[in-house]
């Protein structure tokens, strides 16, 4: 269960608008700790009393972490440090003693709605320097002229922030607090200024077969191509084209099942691209081309959560999603804004239902690029706070659903991380029943939690690299996921993905490849059967 978050929203004149979980926090006075201390400081400096550059000497250094450590700041850093840093343990030794001072929300939002302007950047969530160093308090945060500040009001026992925003010129103020983890916040409070944390974005879809395909990292390779052109160096895209590499799996899609992939680029509408020597491998493809043969093949849904939608920008991650949809697949991980990004698939298989979200892990280094869809902001879906709650409310109105996250996490040809542990186990504490991952470009273990499976990595489906399992010492294998919503189990097809050794052609794996695979599995315990399309391993739900 996730920690009871609460919020409530103001309008500009301080009338209540939308609330959850608040009624508590409304007709009752907490202790703001943290808001207490600012309101004094402010007091004193209104008074002359202290300046903005009045200094404070902590006892010992703070570590913030990347070599950044201080003990002294001006009185607005001060602010800031207390506001957007420290730990509850530290702030119990930075604080002393909890100040027993009451205050009701209404009390305290009107002290900010109030606040003389001049006091405004103690609460920017902008850049800071302590010392010589710069940080960046709240950097998710800062669309401009979306937020005008955000401060933290308490830590000790809930944290709380008081957040004032603006929608079409309007001034709203929005609390919102709970036990946030991984840095929730930053993400659903974007979402909250538009709507929400219950409005579910669900596609309702009825199916006539029970089988689900699930297809992993997927790119028919135009960019690898391109430069295999310029080493002239053949390969299967220029001698046989678009319909070459899917014909070594096309028996396992078949068109009156139903059939997702997660597709790694973008239709890209320009040769610019923003990340032009940041991002090592730019991911463009063909729109005509790639939609005639996914089409073809029988495919039904296009997840987009991953590292290389917006590799030409946010104007060829529209394009991709309006050129698939115009093909009448469904699309999903990807959107205009963080609404459509987070959207739900809800298959119904006469009665029995299946619901799939789709997200990619939150990774510093997209959330700098601004990969994830944020409020308006068109972006991939992140495995993080709103996606939580959606998915547990979700299951508690559903209880009888099979809830499961196809998600893009990892590290290419890595095993699997802790952090990917930690947001599994997140994932199913919150009533999530499977997981299938994918983004390492190789196998990763399977695993259960509280008896709930997690498959955290299926490699490659279709994806034309030149492949570098031989460097990196991976076995060359992914595995093609067949879900039986009527029987309720999970095949699992092992496919042999080594281009330089197929020509770009993924196949069903070879009794001798398939030992390779199960020995790297032996410690799941994995049913093996063999049928039609070939060896799989089974998996009841």
């Amino acid at each position: 269960m996730l920690g009871r978050m609460f919020y409530i929203k103001f309008d500009s004149d301080l009338n209540v608008f939308a609330k959850y979980n608040a009624n508590d926090w409304l007709e009752n006075e907490y202790v703001f700790e943290l808001s207490n201390i600012f309101e004094d400081e402010i007091n004193n400096i209104s008074k002359k009393n202290k300046q903005f550059d009045s200094e404070v000497i902590l006892d010992r250094a703070i570590d913030f972490g990347g070599g950044i450590r201080s003990h002294r700041f001006i009185l607005s850093q001060y602010l800031n440090f207390i506001n957007n840093y420290i730990s509850r343990e530290l702030a119990l030794e930075l604080l002393g003693e909890d100040q027993r001072r009451l205050n009701s929300i209404y009390r305290i939002v009107n002290f900010y709605s109030l606040l003389s302007n001049k006091y405004m950047k103690i609460f920017q969530p902008f850049e800071m320097m302590i010392g010589n160093k710069s940080i960046k308090p709240f950097s998710n945060l800062k669309e401009k002229g979306l937020i005008d500040f955000i401060v933290q009001l308490s830590i000790l026992e809930t944290r709380v922030f008081l957040v004032k925003y603006r929608v079409n010129g309007r001034t709203y103020f929005m609390v919102i607090g709970g036990d946030f983890e991984d840095g929730d916040y930053d993400v659903i409070i974007p979402y909250l200024i538009s709507h929400d944390i219950d409005d579910l974005n669900i596609k309702k879809v009825h199916i006539t077969n029970p089988n689900v395909n699930f297809i992993g990292d997927t790119y028919l390779g135009e960019s690898y191509t391109k430069k295999r052109m310029q080493r002239k160096q053949n390969d299967a895209l220029m001698q046989y084209g678009y319909s070459y590499s899917f014909s070594g799996i096309s028996d396992f899609i078949r068109k009156d099942e139903f059939n997702i992939i997660n597709f790694e680029a973008t239709f890209n509408i320009t040769d610019y691209t923003p990340f032009l020597k940041k991002k090592d491998y730019l991911l463009y493809a063909n729109s005509e081309n790639n939609i005639g043969e996914l089409k073809e093949r029988g495919l039904n849904c296009i997840c987009l959560a991953n590292n290389h939608s917006l590799d030409y920008g946010e104007k060829s991650l529209l394009k991709t999603i309006h050129d698939f949809e115009n093909s009448n697949f469904i699309v999903m991980g990807g959107g205009q804004n963080q609404y459509e990004a987070n959207k739900i698939l809800e298959l119904d298989f006469k009665g029995k239902k299946l619901a799939i979200f789709n997200a990619y892990w939150k990774n510093r280094y997209y959330v700098d690029y601004e990969f994830y869809a944020l409020h308006d902001r068109a972006g991939v879906n992140i495995l993080n706070g709103v996606l939580f709650h959606q998915i547990e409310k979700y299951k508690k109105e559903n209880l009888e659903s099979l809830v499961m996250v196809f998600c893009h996490w990892g590290l290419d040809f890595k095993p699997v991380q802790k952090y990917q542990t930690y947001l599994a186990q997140r994932m199913i504490n919150v009533g999530v029943d499977l997981i299938v991952g994918h983004g390492s470009h190789s196998i990763q273990y399977i695993d259960s939690y509280k008896n709930k499976n997690v498959i955290y990595g299926i490699g490659n489906g279709v994806f034309n690299s030149d492949g570098e399992y031989d460097i990196h010492h991976v076995l060359p294998y992914g595995l093609l996921v067949k879900l039986d919503m009527e029987k309720q189990e999970v095949k699992l097809y092992p496919i042999c993905t080594n281009n330089l050794k197929t020509f770009w052609k993924p196949r069903f794996v070879s009794h001798e490849e398939l030992c390779e695979v199960k020995e790297f599995l032996k410690e799941n315990k994995l049913e093996e059967e063999k049928d039609e399309l070939g060896h799989f391993f089974k998996i009841k739900l």
